[in-house]
C-alpha cells in the first residue's frame, strides 16, 4: 500500500486525470503531484511558481524535490556499480573448478 503524499495537504486532485489544483492560489495544472511540488517550490521549467505559498511550504517542497533527485542519482550509481561488479555465476564455477584442478595436479 502506498503512503499518501503529504503534498495533498496543499493541493487537490482535479476533475481530469493528472490535473491538480493549488489550495493557495487556486491555479489548476497538469502533471500530477510532482508538478504541484514544483509549483510550491518555485522550480522553473514545467510550471509557474505560486505567489501565495507559505515560505515553510516552499522550503519543504524544495527539500522533497532535491532529496528525491539525490536518491535517484544514488540508486543509479548503485545499479552501475552492481552492473560493473557482476560476474556470471557459471563463469565463477568454471574458475573455481580450474583452480581446484590446478591444485590437485
Amino acid at each position: 500500500m502506498r503512503r499518501e503524499d503529504m503534498t495533498w495537504q496543499y493541493g487537490i486532485k482535479g476533475n481530469d486525470k493528472g490535473r491538480v489544483r493549488c489550495n493557495f492560489c487556486n491555479k489548476e495544472m497538469g502533471g500530477g503531484v510532482y508538478h504541484i511540488k514544483e509549483h510550491f517550490a518555485w522550480v522553473k521549467g514545467n510550471v509557474t511558481g505560486c505567489k501565495e505559498v507559505l515560505l515553510a511550504v516552499k522550503q519543504q517542497m524544495l527539500k522533497i524535490i532535491t532529496d528525491g533527485k539525490r536518491k535517484k542519482v544514488q540508486r543509479e550509481r548503485d545499479m552501475e556499480e552492481v552492473r560493473r561488479g557482476y560476474k556470471n555465476p557459471i563463469d565463477e564455477d568454471e574458475d573455481q573448478e580450474a583452480e581446484f584442478e590446478a591444485q590437485i595436479e
